[in-house]
């Protein structure tokens, strides 16, 4: 899940010339994205609940990014709404993608729930229509039949059936993320001092929601180890985040968002070799066509 707010807009971020470098940087970021269903379950299956891994994943993720923010130069383009909007509304909408994600993803399996996450880009399209009037191209539907056509192959699931509910959860993560990102086109602020602001704004969501199911924060343990807590905060959102900040300097925001597709591909193969996750034939098939569909909207214009 793609932590960069605001990544496409910024100046400072034009790409130079097409880079190499720059395409393995964003492979790179995808591939490490690809960690947290793994880290974040293995949080879950040692003594935490969902709302204690991402509580610690978000506060660890601020900490790390502080250094490389609290000095920054452009904080005088954040005025308070702006603040008050990423804080809130960002953290809010990403808080709760990952917070779906990971409901879905402990029945579902992460690799499953990662596919039905990244039907997002259609959702942002339809976001760009509803409150933009932006045209939606023939690709688009092209894309939305493609997408769905794969979603449905990737309810097969023989025996027990198919938890729908599930589901559910997993668009909804794919739905708040759309927003999420939808917002991040709107603000022209630098990203990772936006990233950091969203990191922020998504502990304190989840410390609200705590109080609200009246439950406290767990603390790490021995069951609970502290290197899966770092690992989460740094490998699967801080040097992501970073390596694919920089490798947008190098190549377009759009290549980069195409090369994203490593994210769910990297999820659901830690997801099969370290979680022993099980996935049909009809599945692959089904992520394939997935993959496609959300893959062909970023060239609809």
């Amino acid at each position: 899940m793609t932590a960069s707010f605001g990544l496409p807009n910024h100046p400072s971020l034009a790409p130079h010339k097409p880079s190499n470098y720059g395409t393995f940087l964003a492979i790179l970021s995808g591939v490490l994205y690809g960690t947290l269903g793994y880290l974040g379950i293995s949080q879950i299956q040692v003594g935490f609940n969902v709302y204690d891994m991402l509580f610690w994943r978000f506060m660890g993720a601020a900490l790390l990014i502080m250094p490389f923010v609290i000095r920054s130069t452009t904080w005088h383009k954040f005025n308070l709404p702006i603040i008050g909007l990423l804080f809130f509304l960002g953290g809010g909408t990403y808080a709760a993608c990952a917070l779906f994600y990971f409901l879905a993803a402990e029945n579902l399996g992460t690799g499953i729930a990662m596919m039905f996450f990244f039907a997002f880009p259609v959702f942002v399209a339809l976001l760009s229509w509803i409150l933009d009037r932006h045209r939606l191209g023939r690709l688009t539907y092209v894309s939305m039949m493609i997408l769905f056509s794969g979603l449905w192959l990737l309810a097969d699931k023989p025996g027990s059936g198919f938890d729908w509910v599930d589901a559910l959860f997993a668009l909804a993560s794919g739905v708040t993320y759309a927003v999420y990102v939808y917002l991040g086109k709107k603000i022209r602020v630098n990203p990772l001092n936006a990233s950091f602001l969203v990191c922020c704004g998504s502990a304190f969501t989840l410390w609200f929601a705590y109080c609200c199911l009246k439950m406290d924060v767990v603390l790490p343990s021995l069951q609970i180890p502290w290197g899966f807590m770092f690992l989460t905060a740094l490998l699967a959102t801080t040097l992501p985040l970073i390596l694919l900040l920089e490798a947008t300097k190098r190549i377009s925001a759009t290549k980069a968002s195409l090369l994203s597709v490593f994210e769910p591909l990297s999820t659901m193969i830690l997801g099969v070799l370290l979680l022993g996750e099980h996935i049909t034939n009809v599945q692959i098939v089904g992520a394939v066509v997935v993959l496609m569909g959300a893959l062909l909207t970023h060239y609809d214009r």
